[in-house]
């Protein structure tokens, strides 16, 4: 039994045209898919481009110092790579948790966002829970991510 047969037939069943059709039409199909389903996605793919997002986080200090949290000011930014603004402290105020009073640190981030749709900061997830350290040129200040939101 021949492979393609004298009428173009793959296995004498389907013609090899058409087969190569049928494996274009789904290729087109999936790329449509995915293309409409997932763009942020395919488009960090084909170009390995970083994608950043916008994320409100609140951030519990480890340190509740008076001098501290009144050395922390509003609009202090940490800048990245190329002097971009990765981080900035949008608000700060004491919070009783319980009945202990905390010093509770709000920051505008630019979160990494990955293919699989996590947000990173500095290779850290960004969740409630997680450590995350702020640093700027006038102060440097570390936590827990009490809650997040995105803008």
């Amino acid at each position: 039994m021949k492979i393609i047969d004298k009428d173009g037939k793959l296995f004498n069943v389907i013609n090899l045209f058409d087969l190569l059709i049928m494996c274009l039409f789904v290729f087109i199909l999936f790329s449509v898919y995915f293309g409409i389903a997932y763009p942020r996605t395919v488009s960090r793919i084909i170009t390995g481009r970083i994608h950043y997002e916008p994320v409100a986080i609140k951030v519990i200090l480890e340190q509740n110092l008076e001098w501290i949290y009144d050395s922390i000011l509003t609009g202090d930014v940490q800048k990245g790579r190329f002097n971009k603004v990765i981080a900035e402290i949008s608000g700060k105020k004491w919070e009783y948790i319980g009945e202990k009073k905390y010093a509770v640190i709000e920051f505008n981030i630019q979160a990494q966002a990955e293919v699989n749709g996590i947000l990173t900061y500095y290779g850290r997830i960004v969740k409630p829970g997680e450590r995350f350290t702020f640093e700027s040129d006038r102060i440097k200040l570390s936590g827990f991510i009490k809650e997040k939101k995105k803008h």
